[in-house]
């Protein structure tokens, strides 16, 4: 299915009103590479949560489409959100790699 056919709208309230898909909150995680895909540790308060793999493909799409849904919450917040390695930076803490 191509991404002009999906109401994301719908798709994003139909999810929000499912009781039985899994919701993870996480505040840390860890990147990974394998041969042949890639991966997210998430982590609450670091400790690992849960494992994500996926492919390159997919790790770089969804690294774009994320950065581009937060660069438009910060025009249209006109407030610049901080990295966890900015917030880290002054403490001397390392942020999630």
């Amino acid at each position: 299915m191509s991404t002009q056919e999906v109401d994301f709208n719908k798709v994003v309230a139909d999810c929000m009103q499912d009781k039985d898909l899994p919701r993870i909150y996480a505040n840390g995680f860890m990147t990974f590479l394998g041969n042949s895909d890639a991966g997210v540790i998430l982590q609450l308060d670091g400790r690992p949560l849960t494992m994500i793999h996926m492919s390159y493909t997919l790790a770089k799409t969804l690294c774009l489409k994320l950065g581009e849904a937060i660069e438009h919450l910060e025009k249209q917040t006109r407030n610049t959100i901080m990295t966890t390695d900015t917030l880290s930076g002054p403490t001397g803490e390392e942020g999630p790699q």
